[in-house]
């Protein structure tokens, strides 16, 4: 008994050490003075201007050491520091970024929640509810900037790379790239557009109503769709391949697709 005591010592004292190290993300909800615990109303380092849960004021500031996750569905807020997040969520209010570039896993946006004055980064966005106005370079992702409208989500730059889910609801989605634009997450939206220059290859069960993929030089076109009714248009101005895949649909339609003679 002894010795199979002792070999388990080691394992047990790694299974700490890891513990230790990795520092677990908790949620929080930004209340301001409004919570009732002496915030500021505008700091985010101020710990009093937030909760944890319902009537639990923070110990700390969001991101300082772990990953957490933020709500913010009002007020003014002003990030004063740069943390690390997991899931931000800006329904309502406005988040002034103070000239930082913020990293997320991903970032949400149901609501006419404004953000400003520096960069978020994200691997994943919802917009499917967003019914305000951001402008292109606030948001990042893929590579590429993102423009916001109640109708529109444009994610343009030189070479896009869509790691993430992108969901736009019903609003039109345009990806534009100077050079190529790939994807392998699901991109959900209404009408998609696609421009490049080199090659598009977008492989995740995308759900779009309907897709135009324009390819000017060279590469080839690939897409993957999961949606019932799909219609594809567009060209490939190269000598590339076109290869279109539905799992919903065993002939996708399509109207005017080509490759350049």
């Amino acid at each position: 008994m002894r010795h199979a005591l002792k070999n388990k010592r080691p394992l047990l004292v790694g299974i700490l050490v890891f513990c230790a190290a990795f520092a677990w993300g908790d949620s929080y909800n930004w209340v301001g003075s409004a919570g009732g615990y002496g915030g500021d109303d505008s700091s985010w380092s101020d710990p009093n201007n937030w909760e944890t849960a319902p009537g639990v004021v923070a110990t700390d500031w969001p991101g300082n050491g772990s990953t957490d996750d933020v709500t913010i569905s009002s007020g003014s807020v002003t990030l004063d520091t740069l943390p690390d997040l997991g899931i931000l969520t800006v329904s309502s209010g406005t988040l002034s970024l103070g000239g930082f570039s913020v990293t997320t896993t991903s970032l949400i946006l149901p609501g006419a929640g404004t953000a400003s004055g520096g960069s978020i980064a994200t691997t994943n966005l919802d917009a499917a509810g967003f019914s305000g106005t951001i402008a292109s370079g606030v948001i990042t992702m893929g590579g590429g900037t993102v423009a916001l409208t109640p109708t529109d989500v444009t994610v343009s730059g030189t070479a896009l790379t869509l790691t993430g889910n992108l969901d736009a609801g019903a609003k039109s989605v345009n990806l534009t790239g100077t050079g190529s634009v790939s994807g392998t997450g699901v991109i959900a939206g209404g009408v998609l557009t696609v421009s490049s220059a080199s090659g598009i290859d977008l492989s995740g069960a995308n759900t779009v109503a309907s897709v135009s993929l324009t390819n000017t030089s060279s590469g080839n076109i690939s897409y993957n769709g999961a949606s019932a009714g799909l219609t594809v248009t567009g060209s490939n101005g190269g000598t590339g391949t076109v290869g279109i895949t539905n799992t919903k649909q065993s002939n996708p339609q399509r109207v005017g697709i080509r490759v350049a003679s």
